[in-house]
């Protein structure tokens, strides 16, 4: 008696894990683009970035709880700014799907400029006048060439002394936290 046949047997397939980083805007692509393409040189696991297109914290969380629950990730990472509150009903939901929330104080420039261990000012409007020029100046913040003064070797050296950079490198290293 022959055995039967496994024509009709499918393989079980395996989804790859995927992390979705949502910026507010483009700076915060361009940025989070510059640390894959140190931190990820073989594409795994898949970081996806997107954005709100700008505006504040407020509308990051709405943005990013309409994307569609039709692809498999493995986490959710908002990138937003402290400058504003967000918004407590989003933010409950958010916590519920298990976002990972990552704050810049009090923007990104300001996280920035934390990272290259240059002093900090308090208003978002004073670490952007002071961060652009380091970029390359008005309008080079989304380019992917202004990012290279954040060498590996700064962003390994302020890694041990900002949790949330370690926490962003290493959910483009290996998906976890």
């Amino acid at each position: 008696m022959a055995g039967k046949s496994n024509k009709n047997k499918r393989e079980t397939r395996r989804t790859k894990q995927t992390i979705l980083f949502v910026g507010e805007g483009k700076t915060e692509v361009a940025f989070i683009k510059h640390l894959k393409s140190l931190y990820q040189p073989e594409r795994s696991p898949p970081v996806r970035v997107d954005t709100q297109d700008g505006g504040d914290a407020g509308k990051i969380l709405p943005t990013a709880l309409k994307r569609p629950n039709t692809e498999a990730r493995d986490a959710i990472v908002c990138l937003y700014d402290l400058d504003k509150d967000l918004p407590v009903e989003y933010l409950k939901k958010a916590k519920d799907k298990k976002f990972v929330l990552i704050g810049a104080k009090p923007c990104i420039e300001g996280f920035m400029l934390d990272i290259l261990e240059k002093k900090r000012p308090h208003s978002t409007k004073n670490c952007k006048h002071k961060m652009h020029p380091m970029l390359g100046g008005k309008g080079k913040e989304t380019d992917l060439n202004s990012y290279k003064i954040f060498t590996k070797e700064i962003l390994e050296k302020s890694r041990r002394l900002l949790p949330n950079l370690d926490l962003i490198l290493s959910l483009i290293e290996t998906g976890k936290r």
